[in-house]
């Protein structure tokens, strides 16, 4: 979901990523983002692949149990275990000016310029990536990577000025989710959502007009059969094929999640407890019952841990951590470091429970 609450000055999201995986949503980043490209033609997908493609990576050596990582070009320390349920993929910084994949198999982070977000499968197999570039015939494209190789196939997902964010796996693997935005001279709008068919390489985009739809991304539910966003305020689930299905009357403020909304049980989703609130609530994605109140105070979170866990991000001296935290509040364990506040508000982080 959007981080910051002025789109002007905010970041798209989606995916930081945005977010997961993000964008920048004003100034002249926007304008070269998502300008139609000029007359002479861009290089096609192919040829993008060729001249950036990565070198094989050499089959790593076992990593500890517990171990600390320095993300490349921050300040940004990780704290990472074997065990955890999920990993960092990758991530973004200067708002989604630099892009940072995890190479396979290693701790280690290598930019690259092809995409502005890359998230993962859950078998760490293959990866969705936003593409830079537009085709040769001014669509919007969406690759899906072969992670181990970097081989990849560009899929025409929309007519340029609109363009996809934030791209979601299905829980099946088998579709993808986008966040539509349409570029204007100065900024970007909130146009729909688009199903992408990952082996058929086929794309639907559905315009939803209802205002705010979009504004926080969209995300599926834990059947793969609904995306759900906020639109004004209210949790909204819409059917694959553009339809709106239901509006839940008692499902809490919007909150900025770069990962997963829905637990992995499928049967509670996260937001704040009121308006003005910051307070974490997970509430039954049917609608029905009591939500569970989490009594701990944070505006970002990274999302489900497991089940029974939460990762959020907390104020920190004069940063930010990363900790995760059971449905009572209580801190487990830290797992990243942010010791510069003004570095942190530019940068996402999309963590994925496949294998890096």
């Amino acid at each position: 979901m959007r981080p910051g609450k002025g789109r002007g000055t905010g970041w798209i999201v989606a995916g930081a990523a945005v977010a997961t995986v993000v964008l920048v949503a004003a100034g002249a980043f926007v304008v070269s983002r998502l300008a139609l490209p000029d007359a002479t033609p861009t290089p096609s997908p192919t040829q993008a692949a060729t001249s950036a493609a990565p070198t094989p990576t050499p089959t790593p050596s076992p990593t500890p149990e517990a171990r600390t990582i320095r993300l490349a070009a921050t300040s940004v320390e990780l704290e990472e275990r074997s065990s955890d349920p999920i990993k960092l993929a990758s991530y973004t910084t200067e708002s989604g000016k630099k892009l940072y994949v995890r190479q396979p198999g290693t701790d280690r982070f290598g930019r690259d310029s092809r995409y502005f977000e890359y998230v993962l499968n859950h078998d760490g197999s293959r990866a969705l990536g936003t593409d830079v570039d537009y085709s040769t015939g001014r669509k919007a494209l969406l690759s899906v990577i072969d992670h181990r190789t970097g081989d990849r196939r560009a899929i025409e997902v929309s007519d340029a000025p609109i363009f996809p964010t934030t791209p979601r796996w299905s829980p099946d693997g088998k579709l993808a989710l986008v966040t539509l935005y349409r570029a204007t001279d100065s900024e970007s709008v909130e146009y729909g959502y688009g199903i992408v068919d990952v082996d058929s390489g086929t794309a639907r985009t559905y315009e939803i007009k209802q205002k705010g739809a979009g504004e926080w991304r969209f995300f599926w539910n834990s059947g793969g059969d609904e995306v759900g966003t906020w639109v004004n305020g209210r949790m909204t689930f819409y059917d694959l094929n553009g339809g709106k299905l239901r509006t839940l009357p008692k499902a809490g403020e919007p909150v900025w999640v770069e990962g997963d909304d829905v637990s992995p049980g499928g049967d509670r989703f996260l937001a704040h407890c009121a308006p003005a609130s910051a307070t974490i609530c997970a509430h039954p994605t049917s609608g029905d019952g009591e939500a569970d109140r989490v009594p701990f105070t944070s505006e970002r979170l990274i999302g489900w841990w497991d089940d029974e866990h939460l990762a959020v991000w907390r104020a920190k001296g004069a940063g930010f951590e990363a900790v995760v935290i059971d449905l009572s509040g209580k801190v487990q364990r830290v797992l990243a470091t942010a010791p510069k506040r003004a570095e942190f508000d530019k940068m996402a982080f999309r963590f994925s429970r496949g294998t890096p």
